[in-house]
């Protein structure tokens, strides 16, 4: 039998076993504590009026089984549709922002064009994306000015749940995660002094259709940086 004193220390040792996991979800808390967070898991089955939806007819995002939002292209080639702010453009990428999605995304795989990421327009972003024509797997891309720079992530696209996470480091760093682990680090071509919103969207270059569903949205950034 064991000692009140032996006792007391398998009683030390597993408080200490339990609360370990504790501290680093502390940690996670208080690094969040003074940043703006916007969080949207869909729960309640509710697109709220925070989003926009725009595309070609035919395309539709629309709350789907389990909390999901489905974004929808039409049935025509090259269809596409997109969920984003409607051009409100409230996130600074000089207040360093990271953006986390869950998204699964469907269709013909040599068909779909996906994009996820943050954007003020075609000549200014920070994204994921897949497009057969360049490649099987992710991209990382930055753009600004028009002027881009791409890296291939090596992870292969699949008709399958992707956790996707941007990290901007600095007006000369943002990283790039999936599914928890860094596949790109860029450095040039960051759009760092422009207003920036998520969006995410997806076309099908052929008919029959495509689609990305989105489990959460979150997005956090430094109030006090800039």
């Amino acid at each position: 039998d064991l000692t009140d004193k032996e006792v007391a220390g398998v009683i030390d040792h597993a408080n200490l076993s339990v609360t370990e996991p504790k501290l680093e979800t502390d940690f996670l808390r208080k690094y969040l504590e003074g940043r703006q967070v916007f969080y949207d898991d869909f729960l309640g089955a509710v697109l709220d009026n925070r989003w926009a939806q725009s595309g070609d007819a035919g395309g539709s995002a629309v709350i789907d089984i389990r909390s999901k939002v489905a974004i929808n292209t039409g049935i025509v080639d090259g269809d596409n549709w997109c969920i984003n702010w409607n051009g409100k453009k409230g996130i600074y990428v000089g207040k360093f922002p990271k953006f986390y999605t869950r998204a699964e995304p469907g269709g013909v795989p040599t068909d779909i064009i996906v994009r996820i990421g943050l954007y003020k327009d075609a000549d200014n972003l920070i994204e994921f994306f897949h497009e057969r024509a360049v490649s099987d797997t992710w991209y990382a891309r930055c753009i600004s000015g028009s002027v881009q720079t791409n890296v291939d992530t090596l992870i292969p696209y699949a008709n399958a749940p992707f956790e996707f996470y941007i990290d901007v480091v600095s007006a000369g760093e943002v990283k790039f995660w999936i599914n928890g682990v860094l596949k790109a680090t860029i450095n040039t071509n960051i759009p760092a002094t422009v207003d920036v919103e998520p969006q995410l969207s997806v076309e099908h270059i052929t008919p029959g259709g495509g689609y990305l569903k989105v489990d959460n949205v979150i997005i956090s950034v430094d109030p006090e940086t800039a």
